[in-house]
């Protein structure tokens, strides 16, 4: 499943950084890669989570509590544009979760645009409906201390139902858009199996998330 551009932006969208944005697939937005993080301790010990903290050019810093086994790289694109977070497994190719942290020129609190969000998340996941054995996008709220958004549940790909997905391609995708005081992230998780254990960590993952400047 790819993602495709907006048929219409709504006014609060951010202008140059959003239209970059849905004009990539989540494999464009992957080949920008310039920076890794290090991987997450898989030896069992200690807590099963770990703060990471990541660089928005201009607006401070997002912190996440990701699960501590999670690989995490970084993608600065040139001229200061929007960062993207890929997350996956310390094994294999199972899952993906990207986050691209998007802002507003005027400084708008995201967090309190709670239809906004909804309608922008909407719009974008419907224009995967086409090529989904789903026929509606079903939402999931995510609220926290200073955030509000939603992560759809699971659209399942047409072509890949009765095939086993080949390496770099994936069956199952959600979409999630989350206000953070000034940033908006934009998030995809890609599944070759359905795994709501890791669903349920992108959803606390989610959660923890802040702005720090």
């Amino acid at each position: 499943m790819q993602t495709k551009p907006l048929t219409c932006i709504p006014p609060v969208v951010l202008g140059v950084a959003l239209i970059w944005l849905v004009l990539v697939t989540p494999c464009e937005v992957v080949g920008v890669w310039e920076a890794g993080g290090a991987p997450g301790s898989s030896d069992g010990k200690g807590p099963k989570v770990t703060l990471r903290s990541y660089a928005v050019p201009n607006h401070g810093r997002l912190e996440l509590l990701i699960d501590r086994t999670w690989r995490d790289k970084v993608g600065q694109p040139p001229k200061e544009l929007p960062p993207t977070i890929a997350f996956t497994p310390d094994r294999g190719s199972a899952w993906k979760v990207l986050i691209t942290a998007l802002w507003s020129p005027d400084g708008r609190d995201w967090s309190e645009q709670r239809e906004p969000i909804r309608e922008m998340l909407l719009e974008r996941a419907e224009l995967a409906l086409p090529e989904s054995v789903e026929t509606e996008v079903e939402l999931q709220e995510i609220s926290g201390e200073g955030l509000f958004g939603h992560l759809t549940y699971p659209l399942t790909d047409k072509d890949l139902v009765a095939t086993e997905p080949e390496p770099g391609d994936y069956r199952y995708l959600c979409k999630g858009l989350i206000g953070v005081s000034e940033l908006l992230l934009v998030v995809t998780v890609l599944f070759q199996e359905k795994d709501e254990g890791v669903r349920e960590a992108v959803v606390a993952m989610l959660v923890s998330a802040k702005q720090r400047k």
